[in-house]
């Protein structure tokens, strides 16, 4: 559910300024929904892609292959992971610290990992009677 807050913190954007200020809830809706994005899941093929085409795979393999590895135990979980065996989707939020540590242990760069970050990024879909919610109380008078 949108919120009003969420709403003052883009008031300053002219398009969406404009909208709210004609009371123009659907076209609100529709440039909040440009503003605004949502985290989702990364279905566990997408992420094998990314893991393969940023190189990524094969620094977790090289790390997991490795006794004594300070990332070993990061890697192997990296690996469940990459073949589906804990989920069938990645959460980037639920791991962000098994992300912060191949980040920094070196199995993936900053650019990796905005890859990755894009790809679980997508555009929030808001509705109109959202917008009336957020910025209007029940008897018509305004929250902003």
């Amino acid at each position: 559910m949108l919120t009003t807050a969420e709403v003052q913190s883009h008031a300053a954007d002219p398009t969406l300024a404009a909208a709210l200020a004609a009371g123009d809830d659907v076209s609100a809706a529709a440039r909040l929904s440009q503003l605004l994005t949502e985290t989702v899941m990364v279905p566990i093929n997408e992420l094998g892609a990314w893991a393969a085409q940023t190189g990524v795979r094969a620094a977790v393999q090289d790390a997991a292959d490795t006794v004594g590895h300070p990332l070993r135990s990061v890697a192997l979980t990296a690996i469940d992971l990459l073949q589906g065996s804990m989920a069938s989707s990645f959460d980037t939020v639920a791991y962000a610290g098994l992300l912060d540590g191949m980040q920094a242990g070196g199995l993936m760069t900053q650019a990796d990992r905005d890859l990755l970050m894009a790809m679980a990024t997508k555009p929030r879909r808001v509705a109109a009677n959202e917008v009336a919610h957020a910025v209007r109380n029940n008897d018509g008078s305004s929250k902003l």
